[in-house]
């Protein structure tokens, strides 16, 4: 046994000093305990494993420690009986647990019981197993209680945040087991030293003391008041149990404030704190707890940009690099269809020195920035040893790309990166291989050696193995001692073909002429499997054709699908569903060839199509028809979460906030400094930072100054809180990283990140990174608001605020604020002279700009391939807009309202929008516009809503397609309502319902086309309302153009799947085809898919028909119609002949005697009194049948 770890045989002290850890901790072998340690030892190790809980779905050998380790053994006063606690190292299969445990030997029953979490009483615990007895808490025990205890027994109250400290000893039962991911300043700790008290111990009751100790509570040091009970109260009045921890009802004092926020146990040293470790995969990544990511995560995000959001973040690994002596964190996406990862270089702080957190980006920058740091400190070198090297040159290729990907160091021909390509067809290099088998099985690990240096410092050479692209080569890595590495030699080994169209007509020409009747394509499974296997070997412009067989593809996870285009879906995740292996068909044969048809999904560049491709059987292939399914974003496989992320500055000359006004004056701008404590308008004799890290909090609450401030490349740690300040000059933010930490309840009035109540002449944010909310509610500027590549991880709050000139968000993306769904909020505000725009923008909850005032319109817009992304609504009601609402090229996830909105003109063009839009009791003094947007893209929504809507110039909705999801009989979805809308000259519309629209010029819907659900009398499916309308001019539904080349009339009409409703409306000139209605006649067809005409007003209505005769059914009964056009096979004009009336009546399934006699006084009042009398005839007959005579 080690002299430097305590025995477990020590006798017990009265009371025992604090113990060290051993530096080397010694081994216990369970399996051969007996012969190796003593027998209380033995003892330890037996009864530990049959206390150790079996996991259910664990084999039992999995859940027995094969080797314990004694790290360290403690003696506190308050145990009696021989009770100590003892903290163990346990090796198991699967992990590996650093933990205390308590443990008893003091007669022949030994007990030990784990502390694996703090779910249970430290009473409850000894209790489980041994009498109270064995504890004793009196003046002389309490402190070693409260020092081994009081930690455990708040965080099983519910105080997981308030932690124990009484000095700053590394080794202390206090300090020494505290974890500051952000470690302190030498400053911050003279600060702390400087405010520790010791602890107080004096009696309270009979059966409680009272005691005082400084504690660590979020972002400041307290001093707090605790009560202990030292036996069960005798009153039920003040109930308590022995050894139970309560705070006293006297509030805490404050005695710092403004550190580090993220302090917690430290896992494996603290009670009930399990430090658990996995074993390394073999590329050496270990999986990170999720206990550990958290406390991780809340450095990173004061040391890197933009903020991580958590809430995006899924498993976290780390690798540790050797030759860094850091880890590496790999950080992958909880979202499943997101295949990007983030790597960054971290390393705690520790001691003086402040940590390190270095995003990798396929780049070599970053680590040749490494390596810079790197030799600054120590001997200098970054390679020491021939491991070094090799470990080196695997790191460097893995996260250094080239064109076509990263050099993938290989160690055998299993490696997972070899797998995701097809190497059926694969060519290598006969100078060494018969056989692309043999050539893959030579793979080996890279092989490193010491060589000859050039210079001073050593060198090394290393040998590998790489992938890249589709190609595996046999290189020669140099590699020097300071991290410079270049490949001095490569030869391709094996290589995945890629050919041209002549090579490969060659191939096929080449297998013909070896079968015997000179075809290669015989069926149609050879057809699909031709068509599979082709494209991956000829490539276009860009890459190769890649048919895909499911959305499990290797192809697909090199994509990036974060901002990813899929119209013709309601997510990207039911496009990748929908892929599907390549299915063919034996078709009409070409010429003597027999011809197959092949259906297959095929991603090309960054794009996946649905194809058809029609083969021949000699062969030949040709692609027939293609159609765009899912567009990713790039290909970017393996960096950034959503944003490539960068290191902040880290300065290095501490400042107290307190020392700020001696250390600059007025004119200075304050650089490169770490302020610590919290920075109020009192100490701020300066009004500009540049690269500063401020610790505590900014309280600039009520600042009044007569210039303005600005912070240029600044990390704010604890919050900016500028509320009411009054600046005469620019609020300017540029770069700048600002954390929103948690802090004391007693101490948290000063919000943490406010500009609310703020004036000054202009307020301008240019790079700013937030990992909460910005409300800025309530601020007056003089000037514009310009907010340039903002990234919130909460919302954006400027409501009620007023501006004199413009407010402009660009490169924009927030997340939501905790009360609402909203990302950006600008209720109530005013813009007096200009505009408020947005460009490129993302946003995880709505724009809600409701009762918005501006002096010339609303801009949402973007020419970027992504365009805007807003998940949530966009909500206008109430706005005031005098010029132009403009929303292009953008998606919005829900919905469009503008219910009420006042605006010149409204242009929605390429808007995809997964709900409705409304536009009700909207006021539009120009025109409204829905085409197509920049990129060629319809706008598409579920609805259109134009209840009481009034716009008086044109209103041209061609560009709007209806889209999913499926209508139901109580929702909207599909249709366009306009209830009591009135249109003063033309609409052109697709799909549409226009309940009580009135319009004074053309409406043209003649562009639908669209497939839907079934319709039904019930549901608006594929239908067009437009009941109590009013068309001035045209409502064409159907026409007749003639045709450039031909010279014929070609008919042009809208497909309604579903029903035409036009009852009650005024209509000038209705237009309608037998294409788009030719359904069977009876009152149910009619609901669901028929003309509705009842008590409408039309002048003249025009039925387009063909051999089987004109559009039905029709509901005919009690409209008025002046004048009538049948326009027959060859668009002929009738409108003479009374059988093409009889015709027509035969689809109305509602009969009425008002419609014969209609049509009759019609024909009469023109002169045809033939025509007249056979209708009449036709009537009578038809009442007959009906009973009347």
């Amino acid at each position: 046994m080690r002299a430097s770890v305590p025995s477990l045989l020590e006798t017990e002290p009265e009371t025992e000093p604090e113990t060290e850890v051993g530096p080397t901790p010694q081994q216990l072998d369970a399996t051969k305990a007996g012969a190796l340690v003593h027998l209380r030892e033995r003892r330890l190790v037996e009864r530990l494993k049959a206390e150790w809980p079996l996991r259910a779905g664990d084999p039992e050998p999995t859940t027995v420690p094969q080797q314990v380790y004694v790290i360290d053994v403690r003696r506190p006063s308050f145990l009696l009986q021989g009770g100590c606690l003892v903290q163990v190292k346990a090796e198991y299969p699967k992990e590996t647990r650093v933990f205390w445990c308590l443990f008893f030997d003091g007669d022949p029953n030994v007990v030990v019981v784990p502390f694996l979490d703090r779910k249970r009483s430290i009473r409850d615990v000894i209790a489980e197993k041994r009498s109270l007895e064995c504890i004793r808490i009196d003046s002389k025990t309490i402190r070693d209680y409260v020092v081994e205890v009081l930690n455990y027994a708040l965080a099983y109250a519910g105080w997981g945040s308030v932690l124990l400290v009484k000095d700053l000893d590394q080794h202390s039962r206090t300090w020494g087991v505290l974890d500051w991911p952000t470690p302190l300043r030498d400053s911050e700790k003279e600060e702390v030293e400087a405010c520790l008290r010791s602890i107080k111990a004096e009696e309270d009751t009979g059966y409680s003391l009272r005691v005082e100790a400084c504690m660590v509570e979020l972002d400041a040091l307290v001093w707090r008041e605790f009560r202990i009970f030292t036996k069960d109260s005798p009153s039920e009045l003040d109930p308590g149990r022995k050894g139970e921890v309560s705070p006293a009802k006297r509030d805490p004092e404050v005695l710092l404030k403004g550190l580090p926020d993220n302090c917690h146990a430290n896992p494996g040293a603290s009670l009930g704190v399990p430090d658990v470790r996995f074993p390394p995969d073999p590329e050496g990544w270990e999986v990170v707890p999720p206990e550990d990511a958290s406390f991780i995560l809340s450095d990173l995000n004061r040391r890197i940009v933009p903020a991580l959001d958590p809430t995006r973040l899924g498993r976290w690994s780390r690798q540790r690099l050797t030759f860094y002596d850091l880890d590496l964190l790999r950080i992958e996406s909880a979202n499943s269809d997101e295949t990007r990862t983030a790597y960054i270089l971290r390393k705690p702080g520790f001691l003086r020195k402040p940590g390190l957190a270095l995003p990798l980006d396929s780049k070599s920058s970053p680590i040749l920035q490494m390596n810079e740091i790197r030799s600054q400190s120590g001997d200098g070198l970054v390679i020491r040893t021939e491991e070094d090297a090799a470990a080196y040159a695997v790191f460097f290729g893995s996260h250094v790309w080239g064109p076509e990907g990263p050099f993938m160091v290989l160690k055998s021909q299993d490696d997972d990166a070899i797998g995701k390509f097809d190497w059926t067809d694969a060519d290598f290099n006969p100078r060494y291989f018969d056989s692309k088998d043999r050539a893959l099985a030579a793979i080996t690990a890279p092989v490193p050696r010491e060589v000859k240096p050039s210079g001073v410092e050593p060198a090394f050479a290393v040998d590998a193995w790489v992938l890249y692209g589709a190609g595996i080569y046999k290189v020669t890595f140099s590699v020097l001692a300071h991290g410079s590495i270049r490949m001095t030699y490569d030869e391709a080994m094996v290589s995945a073909p890629s050919l041209p169209i002549h090579r490969l007509n060659e191939i096929l020409r080449e297998r013909r002429s070896k079968s015997g009747d000179g075809q290669v394509i015989r069926t149609a499974a050879d057809a699909a499997s031709y068509v599979a296997s082709f494209p991956r070997r000829v490539w276009g412009d860009d890459a190769p054709f890649m048919v895909l067989k499911s959305k499990d593809d290797a192809a697909i996870g090199q994509l990036d699908l974060t901002d990813a285009k899929c119209d013709r879906f309601d997510s990207i995740g039911a496009a990748l569903a929908a892929i599907a292996a390549p299915a063919a068909t034996e078709v009409e044969p070409f010429g003597v060839q027999r011809a197959f048809e092949v259906a297959a999904w095929v991603l090309y560049g960054e794009t996946i199509f649905k194809a058809t491709f029609k083969v021949l059987a000699d062969g030949s292939i040709e692609m027939t028809d293609h159609d765009e399914m899912l567009s990713a974003g790039g290909k970017d496989n393996s960096y950034l979460p959503y944003r490539p992320l960068k290191t902040v500055i880290e300065p290095t000359e501490p400042l107290a906030a307190w020392e700020l006004e001696r250390a600059y004056g007025p004119p200075t701008v304050a650089e490169n400094r770490v302020v610590t404590g919290q920075l109020t308008r009192e100490t701020l004799p300066v009004r500009g930072f540049r690269r500063c890290r401020f610790r505590g909090r900014l309280d600039l609450r009520l600042l009044v100054s007569d210039r303005g401030l600005s912070f240029e490349e600044c990390v704010f740690e604890n919050g900016l809180d500028l509320s009411g300040a009054r600046l005469k000059g620019t609020l300017s933010i540029i770069n700048c990283l600002l954390v929103q930490g948690g802090h004391h309840p007693r101490i948290d009035t000063a919000q943490p990140f406010s500009f609310e109540g703020l004036s000054a002449d202009s307020l301008q944010i240019n790079g700013l990174w937030s990992t909460g909310s910005l409300n800025a509610s309530r601020v007056r500027i003089d000037g514009a608001v310009h907010l340039f590549h903002v990234t919130t991880l909460g919302g954006i709050d400027l409501q009620q605020c007023v501006i004199e000139q413009s407010m402009v968000f660009q490169d924009v993306r927030a997340g939501t604020n905790v009360e609402t769904s909203t990302s950006i909020e600008l209720y109530g505000a005013v813009i007096k002279y200009n505009a408020v725009g947005f460009r490129d923008v993302a946003l995880t909850g709505d724009l809600s700009a409701n009762f918005l005032r501006v002096g010339t319109g609303f801009f949402l817009e973007s020419d970027a391939p992504r365009g805007n992304t807003i998940h949530g609504s966009i909500d206008l009601g109430g706005a005031n807009l005098p010029q132009l609402l403009l929303i292009r090229n953008t998606y919005v996830g829900k919905s469009i309202a503008a219910k009420a909105v006042a605006t010149g003109d409204v242009d929605l063009s390429g808007v995809q929008c997964k709900g409705g839009i409304t536009l009700e009791e909207a006021e539009i003094q120009r025109d409204l516009h829905i085409g197509k947007g920049g990129s060629g893209h319809r706008a598409a929504a579920t609805h259109l809503a134009m209840t009481g809507l009034k716009c008086l110039g044109e209103a041209d909705i061609t560009g709007l397609v209806l889209a999913n999801p499926a209508p139901t009989a109580e929702s909207p979805n599909r249709t366009v309502i306009a209830v009591l809308a009135t249109f003063a000259k033309k609409v052109i519309k697709k799909v549409i319902a226009m309940t009580g629209l009135k319009r004074q010029g053309v409406a043209d819907i003649t562009g639908v086309f669209r497939k839907f659900e079934a319709p039904t009398a019930e549901s608006p499916n594929g239908t067009v309302i437009a009941n109590l309308a009013t068309f001035a001019k045209k409502l064409i539904v159907a026409t007749l153009i003639r045709d450039e080349k031909t010279k014929q009339l070609v008919e042009r009409s809208a497909r309604i799947p579903g029903r035409l409703d036009l009852s009650g409306s005024t209509i000038g000139e209705l237009a309608v085809s037998v294409s788009s209605f030719e359904g069977e006649v009876n009152p149910e067809n009619l609901r669901a898919k028929g003309i509705l005409l009842k008590q409408a007003q039309i002048n003249k209505f025009s039925a387009i028909g063909n051999k089987s005769g004109y559009p039905r059914p029709i509901d005919l009964s009690f409209s008025e119609i002046k004048w009538w056009e049948f326009r027959g096979e060859g668009g002929n004009s009738e409108s003479d002949a009374a059988a093409d009336y009889l015709q027509l009546l035969k689809g109305d399934p509602h009969k009425q005697r008002h419609t014969f006699s209609s049509i009759e006084q019609n024909l009469f009042n023109r002169g045809l009194d033939e025509e007249a009398d056979e209708v009449h005839k036709e009537m009578r007959n038809w009442l007959r049948t009906e009973g009347y005579e």
